[in-house]
C-alpha cells in the first residue's frame, strides 16, 4: 500500500505496474552514478546548473590530468626500454588528451545559454538526457584511467599477456569517443 491506499488488482490478481516509477527509478540511476563521483552533484536543479556543469568539466579535467601522468610514464619506460613504436603510440595518446582538455577548458557555458537561468524552467526528460550524458562521460574517462594503468602496469613487468600497442589504442579510441560525448553534450545543452 501506498501512503494507506489500496490498489485494485487487474484480472491476473496482480497490481497494475507504474511506467511513470521506471522512468523515475532509471533517471535516478544516472544521477546516482554521476553523484559517486562528484558529490556536490545536484542533477542541474534551478539555481545549481552552473555549478553542476562545472563540476563536470573539473571531474573530465582532472581525468585527463591523472591519464597524462600516466602515459608520460610509460612514455618514460618506453624511451628507456628504446621501445619507439611504443613511445609514439603515447605520445598520439597525449596529443589527444592535450586537444581533449582545450576543448573541455574552452567550451562555452554559463550565461550564454538559457539552459543556465535558474528562472528559465526545463522539462525532465531534457535533464534525464543531460545526466545520461554526464554519467557516460565519466564512466569513460574512468575506462581511460583503468586502460592507463594497465598499460603501466604491463610496463613495469606485472602482466605479459597485455599488448602495448593494442592497449594503448584501446586509450585513443576512449579519449575519441569522450570527447564526442562531451561535444554532443555540449551540443545538447545549446539547444535548450
Amino acid at each position: 500500500m501506498l501512503f494507506g491506499s489500496k490498489k485494485k488488482k487487474n484480472e491476473d490478481g496482480q497490481r497494475p505496474i507504474m511506467p511513470t516509477r521506471v522512468k523515475v527509478i532509471e533517471k535516478k540511476e544516472h544521477f546516482l552514478q554521476v553523484q559517486r563521483t562528484i558529490s556536490s552533484y545536484s542533477g542541474y536543479k534551478g539555481s545549481r546548473r552552473k555549478e553542476d556543469d562545472l563540476a563536470i568539466r573539473r571531474r573530465v579535467l582532472e581525468e585527463i590530468d591523472k591519464s597524462r601522468e600516466v602515459l608520460t610514464d610509460i612514455l618514460e619506460d618506453a624511451y628507456n626500454d628504446g621501445d619507439t613504436k611504443t613511445q609514439q603510440e603515447v605520445r598520439k595518446a597525449q596529443d589527444q588528451l592535450d586537444v581533449f582538455s582545450d576543448e573541455v577548458d574552452l567550451a562555452e557555458s554559463g550565461h550564454k545559454y538559457s539552459f543556465f537561468s535558474a528562472q528559465r524552467s526545463i522539462s525532465g526528460g531534457m535533464i534525464k538526457q543531460l545526466t545520461k550524458f554526464d554519467a557516460s562521460i565519466i564512466d569513460l574517462m574512468n575506462q581511460l584511467v583503468k586502460a592507463a594503468a594497465r598499460v603501466q602496469t604491463k610496463y613495469l613487468g606485472k602482466d605479459s599477456s597485455l599488448s602495448t600497442v593494442k592497449e594503448l589504442r584501446k586509450i585513443k579510441q576512449y579519449i575519441t569517443t569522450a570527447r564526442n560525448e562531451f561535444t554532443n553534450r555540449i551540443e545538447y545543452i545549446k539547444k535548450i
